[in-house]
């Protein structure tokens, strides 16, 4: 027996025909296809970072959205700014509306989810805070190291914000008169970052001075007045009343226009020095 087991092996599988040798390990895919169509690209939600599952919401839903005053996350768009640096390569994406995290849309799918609703209060209920904001990181690196950048970004983010007068919640702290026209940040701020590692190993210090630059950007987008209305959105429609176009302070340079001759004309502000950097479309 010992002998037989220590022998050495039969070829047996050169004794079975070559038809059955390419149908081993393979796989025959289904003639018909029985996932769901994707829904069009303006209803559809998800992608890799959901598992490649897309998501299209319910008329309960929409709704429940509609009450509350809470948007999808197609509401979110990429903050354009100039900034001086940019080394750990982040993008910053912005709404001036409350906006669902892209990973919950699993639960507002058009067949009503049993947890729909109670993950849909827990937004309603976090509505009593100015300001959301989140992060998350490209997955290429180990989970440990992911959410470590995750934790950093933020911490880095609310020092940043309290080091220009506003709490962990966007409300602002600081009771200068000259900011008293600013109530709070309102909105939703989401920051990415394609490699964590970096984030990791960068200095806490240069983190906050990063995040600093990234406040300074989207306060001018989602600070609000007593009033409850945007800034940047009264600028713009005071900007329309007058006739002018809106000062366009987060773009490359001064806004395009028509030439003219007039010699009374102030002349535009020069662009500054930095190296132009455009973060990404929110996905």
């Amino acid at each position: 027996m010992t002998i037989a087991i220590l022998g050495p092996a039969l070829p047996l599988i050169s004794r079975f025909p070559r038809a059955f040798l390419r149908s081993v390990g393979t796989e025959q895919h289904p003639t018909r296809d029985t996932r769901p169509p994707r829904p069009p690209d303006g209803q559809a939600f998800g992608g890799v970072d959901d598992g490649g599952m897309f998501v299209q919401p319910g008329q309960h839903v929409m709704s429940w959205c509609r009450e509350h005053d809470i948007a999808f996350p197609n509401q979110m768009k990429g903050l354009k700014a100039r900034l001086p640096k940019n080394p750990l390569r982040l993008g910053v994406f912005f709404s001036r509306r409350h906006c669902i995290d892209n990973k919950s849309m699993r639960y507002f799918d058009k067949a009503e989810h049993p947890f729909a609703r109670s993950i849909f209060d827990f937004y309603v209920a976090k509505k009593k805070t100015p300001l959301w904001y989140d992060s998350w990181c490209t997955p290429n690196a180990r989970p440990f190291v992911i959410s470590t950048a995750r934790k950093r970004i933020k911490h880095a983010l609310r020092d940043a914000l309290a080091a220009r007068g506003y709490d962990r919640d966007g409300r602002k702290t600081g009771n200068d008169p000259e900011e008293t026209a600013v109530m709070d940040l309102f909105g939703t701020l989401k920051i990415h970052s394609p490699e964590p590692k970096m984030v990791c190993n960068t200095k806490f210090a240069e983190l906050v001075e990063q995040m600093s630059w990234v406040v300074g950007a989207a306060e001018l987008e989602l600070r609000r007045g007593r009033d409850g209305r945007h800034l940047a959105t009264v600028s713009a429609t005071h900007q329309q009343e007058r006739g002018g176009r809106p000062h366009q302070h987060n773009k490359r340079g001064p806004a395009r226009g028509n030439k003219t001759s007039d010699s009374t004309k102030q002349p535009s502000r020069p662009p500054s020095r930095g190296p132009a950097v455009t973060f990404r479309k929110h996905l």
